[in-house]
């Protein structure tokens, strides 16, 4: 079975304002094991210097332990790797200071 769940978040920060479009797709491949796929997605900042991007990607593997019972919630095990998206968003949201040598 495929699902697919999304959403919108907004924010404001003083006269900053950002929208961001998460998602997490999730393919179950047995009854114990689901492949996911997810990332807080296209983001859309306005502010003195506005920023578009689609943000890293998440891709794991969640394993189902154990069934909710009367008095014990459902278990399951998940992992995931990061994978950085490549964009524009890097260059200009990290700031880097040059270190000098000493003379």
């Amino acid at each position: 079975m495929f699902e697919l769940e999304t959403g919108m978040l907004f924010r404001r920060l003083g006269d900053t304002k950002q929208w961001t479009f998460p998602f997490l797709a999730k393919l179950t491949l047995a009854t114990f094991a689901q492949l996911q796929v997810g990332s807080n997605g296209y983001t859309s900042q306005v502010d003195a210097v506005p920023a578009r991007y689609f943000d890293d990607v998440t891709a794991g593997l969640k394993l189902h332990l154990l069934d909710q019972r009367p008095i014990a919630p459902a278990v399951s095990l998940s992992g995931a790797i990061g994978l950085p998206v490549a964009g524009p968003h890097r260059a200009t949201s990290r700031r880097t200071t040059p270190i000098s040598s000493p003379t």
